[in-house]
This record gives structure tokens, C-alpha cells and sequence, in this order.
């Protein structure tokens, strides 16, 4: 998908031309930032370029699902690449996504008001594209999760084609303003409204229905406080519309499609048979909204678990007040529809520490409410301190939380991360969930790895796992875009070139994305880190590590990583006792450092071993040094003549000059004999 070196074209997939000094703020959403563009090949094709902000993730499935497949009445990618931009995350290698380019204009410029659209004109021109285009969409598997007055475009100038903006470059739902999003997603914070299901999409088409025929954004007083309450207490449309009231066939249709019930909510296929005449009737099932028994909280009555959920979250005192007294458990099971067993909730609300929580421990009270929240409104988000997100959004909203550095959410993410809290609230929403099972079943899989502080694993790796698409975000690297292990070599190849990263190439970053691209690396990260407070076995760690890496993923010179060992490796061979032997293996190391070979380093290089024998070597020729030196001390020490060495070595020398003597009278003793003879 991307590429392997650092481009400073303008050519993206070798036929589109970005034009970086023309920015395009119409098409900018909170995942990048448009620029004009043009298809070399097809010419008279419009296009423009989205640069992605690094930290913000784009709906990766989506993409692999239109890219080659565009979908006529949408924005489609067209194509993507890797090139060299400034953005508000600094300078360096972007994702760039090609996009259709609407030139028509907005469809409504302003959406506070404007002229209404007649029914007519809604059922002739814009219900029936928008039909075709969400019908085309629920058939591939995609949620625009973005639809609004805001999001129309003509397809061309005097054009009365209608496309829908893009909606692969930011978390899904981002965009929207509350009231576009179903009741059990709108209490969501933006970025964790999560994927959804076709069925948000056919409720944000009611709402903007709705909106055209009224002559204004309906949805822009969603912001007010109370509003969602409204939504719960009449129902959305009603809440939406005011006093105003659609009578016939259009007012059953953006009913059927506002309609707070999903099972009860129309579709798109239910919206064209719509068009041919036919009104859709379900048989649907009771939610199980009412309470069973009303209760009193603060100066109001409550017959609705989600408006009481809701009241509870914003006034958490007195809610723990409340649900940790003597008759909460009693009300609950005879109050909610599903009829929980006394067991069960005092599992699921834990009022062993319900203490803890009432005497002001923060993490223990955002728990307590959680828990109160996902018992009364299992349908919605998961809430906890700051982070109130749906089940399906939890990787967007961490990765926004890491992209815009919001310490007081990523500290609320790791909070709830301890203690087995997440696993507690995955237990409590299994099976009450069925909308968003899948993503709950997948978050309670992940608790245990963010609980673990070790290299590889925490907070970040969940950040991966969760955003699998997601580059690397250590600042290490920050100034390419790495996608995959064989461009964090690179990455990291080009940050040494710039400065000396030393041999700390690793931080938590770079180790869980490692950790998330190939199990392979797990054990090596573990040895990497309980090294970390003994400097020479942590470079060769690191050095085994990489040479590694380099093996499998680069099998080329990475020659300036490799320069960041050479003052730790000549401090370790510097050690030796032996000139020769510091020489020898510092020329050896010195010319595969040249070559940026860590693979033969890291196999060939056993400094414990050199050391062995250097340190061997070294106690022998110490031994036999302190023996000459003993014996030449004693050659050297002056004699008397009752000096027991002396006396020693007197008898040794007579004895010789005996032997000597005898040898010689014999000798002569023989050859006298002869002579006479």
C-alpha cells in the first residue's frame, strides 16, 4: 500500500498530482486536511487529496471496500499512496487518500437556515438517490455514519445529482451533531460513537428529511442540554420536529426512519418500496425501555432506565447515595423488564466497594457509576470518568486521546484499564448488548493485555490492536510513515541520520507496535526489557533484536542504526586486557558497523565468550609473571656463606667436582693398564 522510501513528489500512485499550495478547507475533516488535485490519467476527472493526520485513524475496512468499487452517489477514495507533508502533527511522510472532488457546491450552504425542499422534490430527486446509494452501501457492509445537511454535494455545477461526502478519514459519527445519532450512541463523546450498523445510517436520513423539509438543521439544537433527555422522555422525532408535524406518506417514512426502536426502524430496501407505494409494517419486540416501578431521583420521577442512567451520571453523589442504600437491589428486580436476579446485581454492582466509592476515590467512583450505567443502559456507552464511548468506538476515541495528547482521558483509559474494570463491565454487558456483542466479546479479550505494563503489551499495544491500520506514533520515528516493520527500520534508519539515537531504539511505541505486527518478537522484547538496568547486555540485546528485524523484514544495510552501537561496543572491547585482541575484534566490528550489518553482528559478536578467554588468557600470564618475577627476586638477592641456599648449593657443586674427579682418576687408571699391557 504505502512505499518504502521518503517521497518528495507530488505523484500519488503514479497518476494523481497533489498540489500542496492549494488547500481545499471545504473537503478538511479532523482526520486530514484537503489539497487540490488532479488524475493525470483520467484528466477531465475532478479529484482531490486528503492528508491524514498520523494519529487519527482512518476506517481502513471501509476504504478496501470502495477503493476499485465506487459507489455513484458517494465520495469515493480513488486512490492512495505515501508522500512528504506539514501538517498540524509537524513535518514528514502522510497517508494520502485521492477522492472524487464534487465541484457543484453544497446542496445547503448554510444549513440554519434555507429554503424547505417540497415533498415532491424529495420524493423525485433526493429520497431516491440517497435510497440507491445507502442500499449499495448496506450491501458491501458499510455505515456511512456521517450523513447530514452539511454532507450533500452536487455531483457538478447546475448538476441535480446528490452524493454524500466521503467518510473513510475520521472516527465514524464524528462529524455528526447529536441529534443525528440514535439515542444509544448520542450520549457519546465524537470520537467514540463507534462503527454502528446500517440502521444509524437510515436514522440520520430521517433527521435530514426532516431538516430539508423544514428549512433548517433540526439537528443543530441537539447540543442543548436536555435535549437527548426529550428524546428519551417523547421520542426522537418528536423531539426533533417541535410542533411540527408531517402528515401523509412523507411523514410516515422519516417516522418509520427516526424511529427509536432499531428493530421497529425502516431500511433501505423498506424506503424503496416506499417509493413504489408500499408502507412497511413490523412486528417488533418491547425493548424494555419502562421501568416496571418508576423511581424518584433528585425532584423528578423516573419510568425510563436510560433517562435514569443518565440522571445518575450527572449527579453521581447522590446516585451512589442512592443505589448503594438498603431498597435499590429490591427495586431493581421488580423495576427492570429483564427481571435480574438479586445475585446478579449485587455481582454486576459490586456494593462491596460502594464504600470506597462514597469516600471520594476517584477511580473507584468513575467504576461505581459505570457499573450502575451499563446495568440501566446496557444499549449505550461505556462510560467512565471522561471516556464515554460505545463498545465499537473504543479504538478511535484512544487513538484521538493519544493523537490530541489528552492526558486526562488516556489517564481515565489506563484507570479503567486496572483492576480488572473492563472485564467487569464486559461481563455485566454480555449478552444485553446484542448490537454491539462482537466489539464487547473483542474488548473483553483485551483488558488483560492493558493491564500489563510490560514492553510490548499496556495501553499502547491495546492502541494497535484496536486500530490495526494505525502507524507507528513514537516520536522516533514521527517523521515517516510507518505502516509495517520493514519502515520502522527505515523509519528509524532516517531519525539516526539526523541525530544519534544511541542504541535506545525502542520505547513503549515502537515495542507494542512490534509486539502487534509479529508475536515473533515477544520473547525478544522481554529479554530487552529486563536488561534495561544493565547497559551492556541491553545493547546486545537491542542488537540481537534488530538483527533480527533486519534479517526477516530489510535484508540491506541499515548503516546508521549500526553507527549508534559503535560507542557502547568499543566501551564493552575496550575491556580486554589484550591490545591485540581489543585491535582484532575492533577493526572486525568496526567494518560490519560500516556495512549497517547488525544481522552478523548480533550472530557472530559473543562479547561474554572474548571476554572469557581474555580474562583467562590474562590470570595465566599473570601466573607465570609473578613466578619469574619470584625467581628473578631470588637471582637477584646477595649470599653469605651460611646462607642455607649457599650451603645447598656448595654440597650441589662439590658433589659435581667428585663425580668429576672420579670420572677422571678412572681414566687415567684405564689407561695405564693399557700401557702396561
Amino acid at each position: 500500500m504505502t512505499e518504502d522510501t521518503v517521497s518528495t513528489e507530488t505523484i500519488v500512485a503514479d497518476r494523481f498530482a497533489v498540489d500542496l499550495s492549494t488547500p481545499l478547507p471545504e473537503f478538511d475533516t479532523v482526520g486530514g486536511t484537503a489539497y487540490a488535485a488532479s488524475d493525470l490519467v483520467s484528466v477531465n476527472r475532478p479529484v482531490y487529496a486528503l492528508v491524514q493526520r498520523l494519529g487519527v485513524p482512518r476506517r481502513e475496512s471501509v476504504v478496501g471496500k470502495l477503493l476499485g468499487r465506487p459507489v455513484p452517489g458517494l465520495v469515493s477514495p480513488r486512490g492512495e499512496g505515501v508522500m512528504t507533508a506539514t501538517d498540524r502533527d509537524g513535518h514528514g511522510q502522510r497517508l494520502v487518500t485521492i477522492f472524487d472532488r464534487p465541484t457543484g457546491g453544497r446542496v445547503i450552504p448554510d444549513p440554519g437556515g434555507f429554503p424547505a425542499f417540497k415533498e415532491r422534490a424529495l420524493r423525485s430527486g433526493i429520497i431516491p438517490q440517497l435510497a440507491e446509494t445507502l442500499s449499495i452501501l448496506e450491501s458491501r457492509g458499510i455505515a456511512h455514519r456521517s450523513i447530514s445537511v452539511r454532507q450533500l454535494y452536487y455531483r457538478a455545477p447546475g448538476s441535480t445529482e446528490i452524493v454524500l461526502a466521503e467518510c473513510c478519514s475520521e472516527p465514524p459519527g464524528y462529524n455528526q451533531s447529536p441529534g443525528y445519532e440514535p439515542i444509544e450512541r448520542a450520549g457519546a463523546i465524537p470520537e467514540g460513537r463507534g462503527e454502528g450498523d446500517p440502521g444509524c445510517d437510515m436514522y440520520a436520513l430521517g433527521v435530514m428529511l426532516l431538516s430539508l423539509y423544514v428549512g433548517r438543521d433540526v439537528a443543530d439544537a441537539a447540543a442543548e442540554e436536555g435535549l437527548l433527555e426529550a428524546r428519551i422522555r417523547v421520542g426522537s422525532f418528536w423531539a426533533l420536529a417541535g410542533h411540527r408535524d408531517l402528515s401523509g406518506a412523507l411523514g410516515d417514512l422519516v417516522r418509520g426512519l427516526m424511529e427509536d426502536n432499531p428493530t421497529k426502524r425502516w431500511t433501505a430496501a423498506e424506503v424503496k418500496s416506499w417509493l413504489d407505494g408500499m408502507v412497511p409494517r413490523k412486528t417488533v419486540g418491547d425493548m424494555g425501555w419502562a421501568l416496571a416501578r418508576p423511581i424518584s431521583f433528585g425532584d423528578r420521577t423516573y419510568k425510563d432506565r436510560r433517562a435514569l442512567a443518565m440522571a445518575f451520571l450527572n449527579h453521581p453523589g447522590e446516585a451512589l447515595e442512592l443505589v448503594y442504600g438498603d431498597k435499590f437491589l429490591h427495586w431493581a428486580e421488580n423495576a427492570l423488564a429483564e427481571g435480574p436476579s438479586r445475585e446478579w446485581l449485587e455481582r454486576a454492582l459490586d456494593r462491596r466497594g460502594a464504600a470506597l466509592a462514597r469516600e471520594g476515590n476517584r477511580g473507584t467512583e468513575n467504576m461505581a457509576l459505570a457499573r450502575v450505567a451499563a446495568v440501566l443502559f446496557p444499549e449505550g456507552p461505556i462510560c467512565f470518568g471522561r471516556i464515554k464511548v460505545c463498545a465499537d468506538g473504543f479504538g478511535p476515541a484512544l487513538a484521538m486521546a493519544y493523537a490530541s495528547g489528552d492526558d486526562g482521558t488516556l489517564n481515565d483509559f489506563k484507570s479503567l484499564m486496572e483492576r480488572g474494570r473492563l472485564g467487569a463491565l464486559v461481563e455485566i454487558l454480555s449478552g444485553r448488548n446484542t448490537a454491539q456483542a462482537t466489539a464487547v466479546a473483542r474488548l473483553g479479550s483485551l483488558h488483560k493485555i492493558a493491564a500489563d505494563s510490560r514492553l510490548g503489551l499496556g495501553l499502547e499495544r491495546v492502541l494497535y490492536e484496536l486500530n490495526k491500520s494505525l502507524p507507528c506514533l513514537s516520536p522516533k520515528v514521527r517523521e515517516v510513515y510507518v505502516d509495517g516493520l520493514r519502515k520502522l527500520l527505515l523509519g528509524l534508519e532516517a531519525a539516526a541520520a539526523k541525530g544519534d539515537l544511541g542504541i535506545n531504539l525502542v520505547d513503549r511505541h515502537i515495542g507494542a507496535f512490534i509486539a502487534r505486527q509479529s508475536d515473533a518478537f515477544e520473547t525478544a522484547l522481554a529479554r530487552l526489557e529486563n536488561s534495561s538496568q544493565r547497559p551492556e547486555l541491553y545493547m546486545f540485546e537491542t542488537l540481537r533484536l534488530f538483527g533480527a528485524l533486519q534479517q526477516k523484514y530489510y535484508p540491506h544495510p541499515l548503516k546508521q542504526v549500526a553507527g549508534g552501537f559503535r560507542a557502547a561496543l568499543k566501551r564493552a572491547v575496550d575491556q580486554f586486557k589484550s591490545k591485540s585482541r581489543r585491535k582484532q575484534v575492533l577493526d572486525a566490528v568496526g567494518a560490519l558497523l560500516d556495512q549497517g550489518n547488525l544481522v552478523q553482528i548480533a550472530r557472530d559478536l559473543n562479547i561474554a565468550a572474548l571476554r572469557s578467554r581474555d580474562q583467562k588468557e590474562f590470570r595465566n600470564a599473570s601466573d607465570y609473571y609473578r613466578r619469574l618475577s619470584r625467581a628473578l627476586e631470588q637471582l637477584e638477592r646477595p649470599f653469605t656463606a651460611f646462607d642455607p641456599r649457599m650451603r645447598a648449593l656448595g654440597n650441589q657443586y662439590m658433589a659435581y667436582v667428585a663425580v668429576l674427579v672420579l670420572l677422571i682418576a678412572t681414566s687415567l687408571v684405564l689407561a695405564t693398564s693399557g700401557a702396561g699391557a
